[in-house]
């Protein structure tokens, strides 16, 4: 997997984050989604870096990795539909991955990220038909930030009554146990959650707290656990490129846009 996304994820995987929030409920509804796109249409790739630290744009053609993903603005609906030309399982599954993703504003530059749960769509009694994650965009760079489901979801949800987490079932994306089913039945996982019912504002409004929460973390912990590499990503970055052309460094202008990024997030980390 590719390196820099993975640094990312790890430092927040290490804090008990995993790569994004289940959610029984639409929290981004058509009425709290922007009528323009937040970021412009194109195929965005992943980073990597090489050998002297710089940082390299990974294209969809360039090796067997197929690290990139086309987002297309659909404005009636006011979603972007994502697509690979492979439709195969790529590097950066756990991230993007073929299907649709919803965004809301959640302030301070901050976006609601939500996928679809492909297995609901096979599984109508899947808990969760969404995965609630977070991002920032500007220019032709898009930071992804995971959303925890462990514990912090319980004590940040405190400051929202009407918000309800729920112990996730061991199965990655099973449906609840039932009341009456028998005692052998897939157990509740007691340190995962899902967020079982709330209104969409309120969880929204989790949702950054919960990101400003583990931005503050991650900027006075990370290095403690691992240093952050000399470029300063520390969070996924997909950056706009064009699909097959081979790996090459990032221009001067993505550079601008991901150091804006990473400034933006450290400071976001940093507020009182």
């Amino acid at each position: 997997m590719l390196r820099i996304l993975m640094a990312g994820l790890m430092i927040f995987a290490a804090s008990g984050c995993t790569f994004g929030l289940p959610s029984a409920v639409d929290a981004a509804p058509f009425e709290a989604r922007p009528a323009k796109a937040p970021f412009a249409d194109g195929e965005y790739c992943g980073l990597d870096d090489d050998e002297d630290g710089q940082l390299v744009v990974r294209s969809a053609e360039a090796d067997d990795d197929n690290n990139c993903a086309a987002f297309t603005w659909d404005a009636a609906r006011r979603v972007f539909v994502l697509s690979d030309e492979s439709d195969e399982t790529r590097d950066i599954y756990a991230v993007v991955k073929p299907g649709e993703l919803a965004i809301a504003d959640l302030g301070d530059g901050l976006l609601l990220l939500q996928f679809n749960n492909q297995e609901a769509e096979q599984d109508p009694d899947t808990s969760w038909p969404f995965m609630l994650m977070a991002g920032m965009a500007h220019g032709d760079a898009i930071a992804i930030l995971p959303l925890p489901s462990d514990e912090r979801v319980v004590t940040y949800a405190a400051s929202y009554p009407g918000v309800r987490p729920s112990p996730q079932q061991n199965r990655t994306m099973g449906p609840p146990v039932p009341d009456d089913a028998p005692a052998d039945a897939t157990p509740a996982s007691p340190d995962r959650f899902y967020i079982s019912g709330g209104a969409p504002e309120d969880i929204r409004s989790l949702a950054r707290a919960l990101i400003v929460g583990g931005m503050r973390e991650m900027t006075t912990k990370a290095d403690e656990r691992e240093p952050l590499p000399a470029h300063g990503v520390f969070t996924p970055v997909l950056v706009r490129a064009e699909a097959g052309r081979p790996d090459h460094p990032v221009s001067a202008g993505q550079q601008r846009d991901i150091d804006w990024l990473m400034a933006k997030l450290r400071a976001l980390g940093a507020a009182p």
